[in-house]
């Protein structure tokens, strides 16, 4: 008998007189709780499990005469799949910098001067910016200013300033400036992520269990004999099938499948995601830098009860209108998800109450999505715009049917005293190479009460790279293509076709050029864009010329940033920066796997494009260096916070040999040893041993860390001195200082 978490033994079983069932003496706890029923009985002062033959519990094998007993209701071990988050164990740099624009727009025959400014500093925790903007009519404009702390331990910020609403459930926000408070998952993206359900199963004898997300290995371990229950397994979005693969009592491979569909409205069991939003509603934007209205108070909060159910809610609350909603998320099966919610606002003139409902589910092959809001009495808005009356959205994707993807889109809404606007589209795309070669077609309907449009779109796209061609660097570097559509709106025609470069290093340029020709007016246009960027800066320059008429575009971006006690001229900032230290000019750097530059004449460079909070590996490659270079790491994966950024040090070491290091002596008669020669040192007293290999060649390893070595051949014993390393990168030789005759 073999059962789960116990020993192997033999056991005396009975068989009823049909042979429908198993008499088994089974130990441990009651398996009373399993979903199949099972009826306990005493004979002879022992007592049995009566157990069905069809009992998926039970394997039996008539050849060994073995039983094998799994209970899925008693659990012996617990396999938990989410992942800690990532904290980096490097100090963050405080930093102050600018990140900054100058533009030339040229149209009309007359240039307009624009810039930009993005001035930011990380101190103590918290990142403060402040976005400005001249326009060419000489007027200063504000976008946002704020401070914001983020902390990836509890998964909250804190922002103090400008900001923007959570949106309300009809997706409506307002600009305010205050207080922005609440739980952030891209701080914490293990947190809320979705999981799967909790599977159940086992193994009646010791083996692996191996994990399978999406036909991808997430993670495997050996476990004893026993039923493991994993828990918090992380997926993405939509449609994922899990696999899990063990062994069973005769050591065959078992497979368990689930398909599941999971919507990122639903959270992960005991995980809430909440946020308060408090301040003054910004006014004027665009006109007015500081001007401030009504205050207001707005609040989201949403829970995940367990793997089937999300319940959340909604509330604002000001002097002109306040908007409430309260909404569940239920899993209606594996592959189908429901959500419905309960709506109300009011403003100075009215208050309606509406309903919202959603259907969502998906396969591996398929996705369809269906939305509707319909409110009773119509809803008043947040902001400026009509009461809504009715939206509602259906969404259907199909793929793989004879290597076509569909897509199909029906949108409607309706406002008080409006009329209703409806848009319909339809899309299909395929590869029709291996080269990558695509196509894609899309028809789109608009209609209201006042116009119908019907717009037809087909687009090829043609890469031109040469697949698997390693001959060419530039084949290899350069990304090239070609793009061509045409389009037709109600018997207006316009063709387009252009042709797109760009470099796999962040160095090399990208670039683009255009011809657009349109019917019945017959419009033409030619344009182009061309794009620069070293470690200093970014060029970027525009030109069109349609109709003969010329228009333009040409800026520079730049910034200055002070960090680590430097001053350093770089590219804009985006998100984080990581200052690299190598003690070594010229070591090219890389971020994820694509070069950055390489490291000035102090052994340093700026990364200035880190993912902020997320980890990104910074990494050099040795393959180009000096031979006596050493680094210990070579990769090192960094998280940088928002606007501030991380010191990453390789410490090459360029005085000392490698471990690894051949060396090449040299005989008093100017010849190599033969192959086998004895090559002496003396480390700590302790006498060390190589040979000469078949090349004349000594590796260094054993001898270190002496400076000599001897060797004795042919009664002469000849003293060494290891080198000092060098940039050589060939062999390296190395004379006697002297040979004595031995007697």
């Amino acid at each position: 008998m073999r059962q789960a978490a116990q020993d192997e033994r033999s056991v005396l079983t009975y068989r009823d007189r049909d042979l429908k069932f198993w008499f088994i003496p089974l130990l441990g706890d009651s398996i009373s709780k399993s979903p199949v029923e099972r009826l306990n009985c005493l004979f002879e002062d022992a007592s049995y499990w009566k157990v069905s033959v069809a009992d998926p519990a039970l394997q039996y094998d008539s050849d060994n005469n073995a039983l094998a007993f799994l209970d899925v209701s008693q659990v012996t071990h617990v396999i938990e799949g989410r992942k800690a988050p990532l904290i980096s164990e490097t100090t963050s740099l405080n930093s102050v910098g600018v990140n900054y624009q100058l533009a030339l727009n040229y149209t009309g025959n007359r240039f307009n001067p624009s810039a930009y400014a993005d001035m930011y500093a990380y101190q103590g925790g918290w990142y403060v910016n402040n976005s400005m903007g001249l326009s060419n009519t000489g007027r200063l404009a504000r976008f946002e200013t704020y401070a914001l702390k983020e902390s990836l331990n509890t998964g909250t910020f804190v922002r103090l300033g400008d900001a923007f609403s959570y949106p309300s459930p009809l997706g409506e926000s307002k600009q305010f400036a205050g207080l922005s408070w609440g739980t952030d998952q891209n701080l914490r993206p293990g947190d809320f992520a979705p999981v799967l359900p909790t599977l159940r199963n086992g193994n009646v004898m010791a083996g692996p269990v191996e994990v399978f997300i999406n036909d991808t290995l997430q993670f495997q371990q050996t476990l004893q004999n026993g039923v493991y229950d994993l828990r918090n397994i992380p997926a993405q979005n939509g449609f994922n099938s899990y696999t899990v693969r063990t062994l069973d009592a005769l050591g065959n491979p078992v497979t368990v499948q689930r398909e599941i569909y999971l919507p990122a409205s639903l959270l992960p069991p005991g995980i809430s995601r909440w946020r308060l939003d408090t301040g003054f509603q910004r006014q004027d934007v665009y006109s007015a830098n500081a001007h401030y209205g009504a205050p207001f108070v707005a609040g989201r909060y949403a829970r995940g009860i367990n793997h089937d159910v999300s319940v959340g809610g909604y509330g604002l609350v000001s002097k002109s209108v306040s908007s409430f909603a309260g909404e569940v998320d239920q899993r209606l099966s594996e592959l189908w998800t429901a959500h419905l919610g309960f709506l109300t606002a009011r403003n100075a003139q009215q208050q309606g109450q509406g309903v919202q409902a959603r259907l969502e589910g998906g396969g591996k092959l398929w996705r369809i999505l269906g939305e509707r809001t319909y409110a009773f009495k119509p809803l008043p808005s947040i902001g400026s715009r009509a009461a809504l009356v009715m939206q509602q959205l259906a969404q259907a994707q199909w793929s793989g049917l004879a290597g076509w993807n569909f897509g199909l889109t029906l949108a409607q809404s309706q406002r008080e005293l409006g009329s209703r606007e409806d848009v319909a589209v339809l899309s299909a795309s395929t590869q029709l190479a291996d080269s990558g070669v695509s196509a894609a077609v899309s028809l789109t309907q608009t209609r209201s009460a006042a116009s119908r449009q019907n717009n037809l779109t087909v687009s090829l796209f043609i890469p031109l790279n040469k697949i698997n061609d390693k001959d060419k660097d530039k084949d290899n570097n350069t990304n090239r293509s070609v793009f061509a559509s045409h389009s037709s709106a109600d018997g207006v025609q316009l063709s387009r076709a252009q042709f797109n470069s760009s470099g796999q290093a962040v160095q090399d340029p990208d670039w683009n050029v255009g011809v657009t020709q349109g019917s019945p007016a017959a419009f033409s246009s030619i344009d182009g864009a061309w794009t620069q960027k070293t470690d200093k800066l970014e060029l970027q320059a525009m030109g069109r010329s349609s109709q003969g008429v010329p228009s333009g575009y040409i800026s520079l971006r730049s910034g200055l940033l002070w960090a680590g006690g430097s001053r350093f001229s770089t590219r804009p900032v985006a998100g984080a920066f990581a200052l690299v230290s190598t003690a070594q000019e010229g070591v090219e750097i890389y971020h994820e796997n694509r070069s950055v530059g390489k490291t000035d004449a102090n052994g340093m460079l700026l990364v200035s494009s880190l993912r902020a909070l997320d980890s990104n590996r910074i990494s050099i490659n040795p393959a180009t260096w000096p031979i006596h270079w050493i680094a210990p790491k070579v990769e090192q994966q960094v998280v940088a916070p928002r606007g501030g950024g991380v010191m990453v040090s390789f410490k090459i070491n360029a005085d000392v040999w490698p471990e690894q290091t051949l060396i090449t002596p040299i005989g008093p008669d100017g010849k190599l040893f033969p192959a086998g020669t004895v090559v002496v040192a003396l480390v700590d007293g302790e006498r060390r041993e190589t040979v000469v290999d078949r090349r004349g060649q000594v590796w260094i390893g054993e001898l270190l860390p002496s400076k000599s070595f001897a060797i004795v051949f042919a009664k002469k014993r000849c003293e060494f001195s290891l080198p000092m390393p060098s940039d050589s990168t060939g062999p390296v030789t190395v004379l006697p200082n002297q040979c004595q005759d031995l007697p």
